[in-house]
């Protein structure tokens, strides 16, 4: 049987080839409907039932099928080794956790094994700042979706680390001399997470251990504060937002003039809103905020109503709906109690 089987999905996908070198995808993905509906005999491990799962996802994705994405890879995620069998399916991993968050949102448990999975693949296969890149990844849904246990965590255990535990292997960060000095930013990349997380969360004590985290890191790189435009705002943001003295948050409106960057105006609108007290200039930018995730759409309106800027009480209402519909639940505390 599973020889018969095996055949009829080698078939299946040789059609799914064929009908994508035609550009005719919704008769590939419907052959790898069935191909996958084939291969439910076989066992969880076969080696087809990862290649026809992969094919699948992509194919789905490149359709726009977004819940069938992700959910054809239920199946192969459940195995501890969901690449062994397609390696390909690393390189497909950020695309379709970024199409998910960009269309569904945070949290979901497939979404988060799909990362978990990812940095294990690489962490056995001897590349640390491959992994590091996916826990970045992964900690970006935990801080959006409000689960800042396992965020703190990440961040202790990072924050510990020397480049020795670090680890060696063939990438690094594109500033650090080796894959061990990489470290450094890798520390920055969890700590700048864990530092907005907190702002947008309330959490003063995550705050406080991703700054000094962060602080560190760029000491050890060599970094100089003034020339981390996400340090001056994510700890100038913090200053603010939880009374602490200092004069970060003169130094990110200082720089925020000439910040480089595709949403460039999205957060010289927040640090004129935060640092000057003036609300009113992120409403010019909220459509570019929401084009960039509900995280930034709910971030502005909530700046926009506990700013004195949200009279008949839109903003908050839209803020809520958003953190409901797409599982923001980091602002959960700001939301019930936004004053």
């Amino acid at each position: 049987m599973p020889e018969d089987v095996a055949t009829t999905i080698e078939t299946l996908l040789v059609a799914a080839r064929g009908a994508r070198a035609t550009a005719s995808l919704p008769q590939c993905v419907q052959h790898l409907r069935e191909a996958q509906a084939a291969a439910s005999p076989l066992p969880d491990d076969h080696r087809l039932v990862a290649v026809v799962a992969w094919r699948r996802a992509k194919a789905a994705y490149d359709l726009g099928l977004t819940d069938e994405m992700l959910g054809c890879l239920e199946r192969v995620l459940s195995l501890d080794h969901p690449f062994a069998d397609y390696p390909q399916g690393l390189k497909a991993a950020e695309p379709l956790a970024r199409r998910w968050w960009d269309e569904r949102g945070y949290g979901h448990p497939l979404v988060a094994r799909l990362w978990e999975a990812f940095v294990a693949a690489w962490r056995e296969g001897g590349d640390p700042w491959m992994a590091a890149s996916g826990e970045a990844q992964l900690a970006w849904d935990w801080a959006c979706a409000g689960h800042l246990v396992p965020l703190q965590a990440l961040l202790v255990r990072r924050g510990g680390q020397s480049p020795r535990e670090f680890g060696n292997g063939p990438s690094k960060h594109p500033r650090a001399p080796d894959a061990p000095s990489s470290l450094w930013w890798a520390q920055m990349d969890i700590a700048r997470i864990a530092l907005r997380a907190a702002v947008w969360a309330g959490d003063e004590g995550l705050a406080r251990e991703a700054h000094e985290v962060y602080a560190d890191a760029l000491a050890e790189a060599e970094v100089d504060e003034s020339d981390d435009y996400w340090f001056l705002e994510t700890a100038g943001r913090a200053e603010r937002v939880f009374g602490w003295r200092g004069e970060l948050a003169e130094r990110w409106m200082a720089a925020a003039p000439g910040l480089s960057h595709p949403r460039a105006e999205l957060h010289q609108a927040l640090a004129t809103a935060v640092v000057q007290g003036w609300p009113g200039a992120v409403a010019e930018v909220l459509p570019q905020a929401d084009a960039a995730g509900p995280e930034w759409g709910i971030d502005l309106r909530v700046v926009l109503h506990t700013g004195g800027e949200d009279a008949d009480g839109r903003w908050l209402r839209e803020a809520r709906a958003l953190a409901e519909s797409r599982g923001v639940g980091v602002f959960r505390r700001r939301l019930q109690d936004p004053g």
